[in-house]
């Protein structure tokens, strides 16, 4: 961890029903690698290196997420 967030914000934000995450490196994001605001989203194979927040987070707005998977 570091005082210093990168200049990116988010390795992915996504507001999408039904989505694959796979076979990628995510690395050095200021917040999270991947944010989901949606459902059905399933990660496979993906590595999630230095970021500054949560590796992965599901967004409370709305009902928040359901069924994903990784």
């Amino acid at each position: 961890m570091s005082d210093d967030a990168p200049l990116v914000e988010n390795g992915f934000y996504i507001v999408v029903n039904n989505i694959t995450i796979a076979d990628l490196t995510i690395r050095d994001v200021g917040n999270h690698g991947i944010a989901g605001h949606g459902d059905s989203m399933f990660v496979h194979n993906v590595k999630i290196q230095n970021t500054y927040e949560q590796m992965i987070k599901g967004t409370s707005a709305g009902d928040g997420p359901d069924d994903c998977q990784m």
